[in-house]
């Protein structure tokens, strides 16, 4: 019985056809189109155009400092300023409240007003009413006028201590340590006997070094009272 080539299995076709490899998920290529990215650098382009230009015609930085240089310029005109200086800005925004803050503030700011320029200087403090070219006040700043008020407050209490011989002047005498008296029942409480005459406004004088605490009306220039202590350091 003949067998034709038709009908013998092709092995070897059949190996190959298990091992063929199937073909795998074609990849989708992406393409941007050129003239949609030359028209996005267009838009980043003039987007950036346009900031600069508000920010360089407009800037808030720019226009703040403009402003100090302008006043710092108008107040040369007015007093002996240094112009290379970069002042410390401020705009009075409730005249009264900054009054009532203290004597000194009060003195300082007694004719300001509501959006006066508060310029301070190295040496010194400037309020100016800009609209009216006017300087309302030129000197020391309130912490200045207080350090010099407590140094000349101090060196009256020494001399008239040592006059009235309770403490002993040396070359390397410390300042005493100062405090204004503002409520006489408080102080009372505190010492009945030693603040028996005290008044409102009067100083309290403490030489630590020296023990001595001495009571001193500004109003007369007289020692009320003076005491004696002493300091224990116990662990």
């Amino acid at each position: 019985m003949e067998h034709t080539n038709s009908q013998i299995p092709q092995f070897g076709n059949i190996h190959q056809s298990q091992h063929a490899k199937s073909p795998g998920p074609k990849k989708r290529k992406f393409q941007i189109n050129s003239n949609f990215i030359a028209l996005l650098l267009l838009f980043i382009f003039v987007g950036l155009l346009a900031a600069n230009l508000y920010f360089t015609i407009n800037p808030p930085y720019l226009r703040d400092y403009n402003l100090r240089q302008q006043i710092i310029d108008e107040l040369s005109e007015l007093s002996t300023v240094n112009v290379f200086e970069n002042p410390v800005f401020d705009i009075i925004k409730d005249t009264e409240l900054l009054k009532s803050q203290s004597d000194i503030n009060a003195e300082v700011y007694k004719d300001a007003q509501n959006g006066d320029f508060v310029v301070a200087f190295n040496d010194k403090l400037i309020v100016y009413r800009r609209d009216e070219r006017k300087i309302v006040y030129e000197g020391d700043t309130p912490r200045e006028k207080l350090n010099k008020l407590t140094r000349e407050v101090a060196q009256l209490v020494i001399d008239k201590a040592v006059a009235e011989e309770l403490i002993t002047l040396t070359d390397d005498m410390e300042a005493p340590q100062l405090s204004v008296i503002q409520d006489v029942e408080v102080v009372k409480q505190q010492d009945p006997i030693f603040y028996n005459e005290a008044r409102e406004g009067d100083i309290i004088a403490v030489f630590a070094q020296q023990g001595v605490i001495v009571l001193y009306r500004q109003a007369t220039g007289e020692i009320v009272n003076n005491g004696s202590f002493s300091m224990n350091i116990t662990n």
